[in-house]
């Protein structure tokens, strides 16, 4: 059966992935493999600012209104939050149609919890609030010092949205609602976009119900995200919005961090894969993570970087087979052909280190290192979403079990981590002086210099003189 990855192949069977000899790759081509497929928030943005700014002015009526004009759905005021018996009617569906659905989301969750909560135990004597002295090497004397803390305290309520369309990401919810449990956030409310029909999809609510969101609502698109920032009479407004989704919801996302309205997680755009492998791996394996990977969007990216041109080239051979001879999923392996044609490579490289340094470069969302000892390369790699080590470790576990498949793309692993517990959090930092007058004089004469240099020595200066002035005549 002939489908659009079958004639992709044939239309450019000698290019369709050639191998490229990384020693030999122009500065283009290596700036237009780094660029990967650029999300176009710059040309939506003036439409995701306007979306969002009548979120503001009218609330439930424009999320209604632009629910109907991008979803083709005409939602009730009453159908905005979803309610129990809604849920409860989603585990009866599910039940139907696949009984062990629900016992494997459920595990799911506990291998997510499982992991979070390992992060969490790292974390014991930073989670709780705490108070040093501190003084500086210019202070002699035993009471010049300084009393500083800091507080812990986790965000009050967040939101995460979970993509609809093509695929049904629920496990998304499993992803961004157990760690936020785990980190003891109060309140959790999901947003999703509703199909045709207007519902969303039973797997997204009980996923959510079983992580344990406490608020479902019919929402999606930049809509969504300015319900969640903003809030409306039936959207809480959270604190910090989490979750991927397409470029209009990243918009959404960056426009309502720039402007102070609500923090975010990070922006998330396609999905991106790199595996670094020597002349031992596995090429089927190779093939099938490339394709896993690029299945999920035509703007992926999937990339190879090996030492073995014989390993190059079968890799090369197994993906061509995989797309003609496997039509069982075909609507997938054309986004994934599309995918690779586009945003795919497979490198030969001089040697694993040459490997490690393009992909710390790049700064992959997904890594795999399919090597001899693979545990030996860790120290060298800086910039990754998640490390998938070994030949058995396919990024798919990580995406559907743990530790954790919500993480940065596009290169944003340079500066930003996927989700973790720290993201829950707030860290407030407190400082107590002593009421002496050694402490007084101490930072008085500090501060005089310091704020006089940067030109602002008068109320700074007096706030602190007024206290040692009050001092000193106290003890008179």
């Amino acid at each position: 059966m002939k489908t659009a990855a079958t004639s992709i192949i044939a239309a450019n069977r000698h290019n369709f992935m050639r191998i490229e000899n990384l020693s030999k790759m122009t500065k283009k081509r290596r700036d237009q493999i780094m660029a990967r497929s650029k999300g176009k928030i710059e040309e939506i943005m003036p439409l995701v600012s306007s979306i969002i700014k009548e979120i503001q002015k009218r609330g439930d009526s424009a999320l209604i209104e632009y629910t109907e004009k991008f979803d083709h759905v005409k939602l009730p005021l009453s159908k905005i939050v979803v309610k129990k018996s809604e849920i409860k009617r989603a585990y009866d569906q599910i039940n139907k149609g696949n009984k062990r659905l629900v016992e494997d989301i459920q595990a799911s969750i506990d291998c997510i919890r499982s992991y979070h909560e390992n992060e969490k135990s790292l974390y014991v004597g930073n989670l709780k609030n705490w108070n040093k002295s501190i003084k500086a090497r210019a202070w002699k004397k035993e009471l010049q010092k300084l009393t500083v803390g800091q507080l812990y305290n986790a965000l009050n309520r967040i939101g995460l949205y979970i993509p609809g369309g093509n695929a049904i990401l629920f496990t998304t919810a499993l992803m961004g609602i157990t760690p936020a449990k785990v980190a003891g956030i109060k309140e959790i409310i999901v947003t999703s976009p509703p199909s045709r029909n207007g519902d969303i999809d039973p797997k997204i609510l009980v996923a959510a119900d079983l992580a344990g969101a406490d608020l479902i609502i019919r929402a999606g698109g930049a809509q969504a995200i300015g319900a969640l920032a903003y809030g409306t009479k039936n959207v809480p407004k959270v604190d910090k919005i989490f979750g991927p989704g397409n470029v209009y919801v990243t918009a959404a996302k960056a426009y309502v961090a720039s402007n102070g309205i609500c923090g975010i997680d990070f922006l998330a755009g396609p999905s991106e894969i790199v595996i670094i492998a020597d002349e031992a791996a596995n090429s089927t394996f190779i093939a099938r993570d490339l394709i896993s990977q690029a299945e999920h969007d035509q703007d992926a990216c999937a990339i190879l970087l090996t030492d073995s041109s014989k390993l190059a080239s079968d890799v090369r051979k197994s993906i061509i087979e995989i797309f003609l001879n496997e039509t069982g999923a075909s609507d997938l392996n054309n986004i994934a052909a599309t995918s690779l044609k586009k945003y795919g490579a497979i490198i030969k490289v001089n040697s694993i280190k040459e490997a490690i340094d393009f992909s710390n470069d790049f700064a992959p969302e997904h890594l795999e290192i399919m090597t001899k000892n693979p545990k030996s390369r860790l120290d060298k790699i800086a910039n990754a979403g998640t490390i998938c080590l070994g030949s058995f470790t396919p990024v798919a576990i990580s995406d559907y079990i743990c530790p954790n498949h919500i993480l940065p793309t596009g290169g944003t692993a340079r500066y930003t981590s996927g989700i973790n517990i720290d993201m829950f959090f707030k860290k407030t930092s407190m400082l107590k002086a002593n009421g002496n007058k050694i402490i007084m004089s101490t930072v008085d004469e500090m501060i005089k210099n310091l704020s006089t240099a940067e030109g602002l020595y008068n109320q700074h200066g007096l706030s602190v003189t007024a206290r040692l002035d009050y001092l000193k005549n106290k003890r008179k």
